[in-house]
């Protein structure tokens, strides 16, 4: 949706519909991980109010009451959702209007709650001669019935890609050395194709496992008729295919698998390798304060990788950033479900809570850098190593980690607030040993009082007032 929406090829026909008029873009993406207001009616609607404001300002005052536009005091008060539906329902239905608006909005399916309503003021919208709306979402009957009636207007995207995915198949078999089997001579390799193709539907996580299975089998020397019981044990519903996945997992695994994926559905953004590494290690504070090697990092990211991808059946992987990601988003979509969640919950450690983890390992993960970094993103010897970069790569480490400190502090704030004192000794020992280099002068001040200066700055922005006063006290 998102190259659709920015494509030159989009913004000339845009343009030669709006003709003279001036043209409005409002694009609105939901992410069934995302934030309460990014996936709520209420976020969907303001983010494309105000971008159709900002746009077209000499709308305001045809559009919103008239309580909202008298005073200032009115125009900063909070928007209810009632005043959201009935502003974007006036727009909706001027009878003339010197802008033309195209609203974008992907994956409307993750909406939390409020889909009639979305699907009935996304229809008013699709009425207006002022309007166009492309909305992308999974087939459920809500938006068949509303949405796709008609089949000019309606985009089937695994229909457009077929030819796409029959041609990853093709290459992944072929490109096999262990491939014996030879299209022109058997037909062997367009028949398993064919039969990925068809039972795919479409979803082309499905085509990536089923083939990753083929291969597995071709690599054991499987006959063909192997390879198509292979397909055939595929669940279609990919529900189905995540949880017989996991049940396969060893039972000497089933807690870290459980632990790996909580974290990573606790992550606010993909976390590094190396924090999954010290949460499975669990002896915090045993790490030294020291750098890791290049070999020594090297070694970490290929042995925690592998691990992750057998512990989680492939539902994790790492990538070329180091940071470990969801194979496809409707892995994290799943393993949302109530049904998932719980089924998590009952095989991770006792009373294992997935921010207080990340927090801790994030505290040895810091031990266990430089700052700045001799080591760049890949693992590598960093040739570009800038000493005034210290102080800013060591801000962000510490904000990245004390977020989750924010959480954890809920959860259990003894430990919580033992982590911060692990972590606060420690940057002092790095600064003194030159492992922490700041780039500032504090009159005097030692390297070991500067960094803990900015550790305690920043974690009273975070709201952990209350180690503080007990630092203090």
């Amino acid at each position: 949706m998102k190259l659709i929406a920015g494509h030159p090829h989009t913004a000339k026909a845009l343009s030669t519909w709006a003709g003279p008029n001036q043209l409005v873009t409002a694009c609105h993406y939901l992410w069934s991980p995302g934030t309460a207001m990014q996936k709520s009616l209420e976020g969907l609607f303001r983010s494309i109010l105000y971008s159709i404001l900002r746009g077209a300002p000499e709308l305001i005052p045809a559009v919103c009451s008239s309580e909202r536009t008298k005073s200032s005091a009115s125009a900063n008060a909070p928007w209810l959702k009632a005043e959201l539906i009935a502003t974007m329902q006036n727009f909706a239905q001027l009878t003339e209007s010197p802008v033309k608006c195209c609203i974008f909005i992907d994956e409307l399916d993750a909406l939390d709650w409020g889909l009639p309503e979305a699907v009935l003021l996304i229809s008013d919208f699709a009425q207006s001669p002022h309007c166009k709306i492309c909305v992308s979402s999974r087939p459920w009957n809500l938006f068949e019935f509303a949405f796709g009636s008609d089949p000019m207007r309606r985009l089937r995207i695994h229909d457009l890609t077929r030819p796409d995915t029959e041609a990853y198949v093709r290459v992944q078999l072929e490109n096999h050395p262990s491939w014996p089997y030879n299209q022109g001579r058997d037909g062997t390799a367009a028949y398993l194709i064919r039969e990925i193709t068809d039972r795919a539907d479409g979803v082309f996580l499905w085509v990536v496992l089923v083939t990753k299975s083929i291969l597995m089998g071709v690599t054991n020397g499987d006959t063909i008729s192997v390879l198509r019981q292979r397909i055939d044990a595929f669940p279609t519903d990919m529900e189905s295919l995540f949880k017989e996945s996991l049940e396969t997992v060893s039972p000497f695994y089933r807690e870290n698998m459980a632990d790996s994926l909580l974290i990573a559905l606790a992550a606010t953004s993909p976390l590094h390798v190396a924090i999954y590494h010290f949460c499975q290690e669990g002896d915090y504070d045993a790490q030294p304060t020291r750098p890791l090697t290049v070999k020594e990092l090297s070694d970490l990211v290929q042995n925690t990788s592998r691990r992750l991808e057998n512990q989680s059946k492939g539902l994790l992987e790492v990538r070329n950033d180091n940071c470990v990601h969801f194979l496809h988003r409707t892995v994290c979509d799943f393993l949302l479900t109530a049904e998932m969640t719980n089924y998590l919950q009952t095989r991770c450690r006792r009373n294992f809570s997935p921010s207080l983890s990340i927090f801790r390992a994030s505290v040895e993960w810091i031990k266990r850098s430089s700052f700045p970094s001799e080591i760049d993103n890949r693992g590598e010897p960093d040739v570009n190593n800038q000493p005034q970069l210290g102080q800013a790569l060591l801000t962000s480490a510490l904000t990245e980690a004390l977020q989750y400190a924010t959480i954890s502090k809920a959860e259990n704030e003894v430990a919580t607030h033992g982590a911060l004192g692990a972590l606060e000794r420690s940057i002092g020992t790095m600064a003194e040993s030159g492992q922490i280099i700041l780039s500032w002068e504090a009159g005097g001040l030692s390297a070991a009082i500067q960094a803990r200066h900015l550790f305690r700055e920043l974690a009273h922005q975070f709201g952990l007032g209350g180690y503080l006063q007990m630092q203090e006290g």
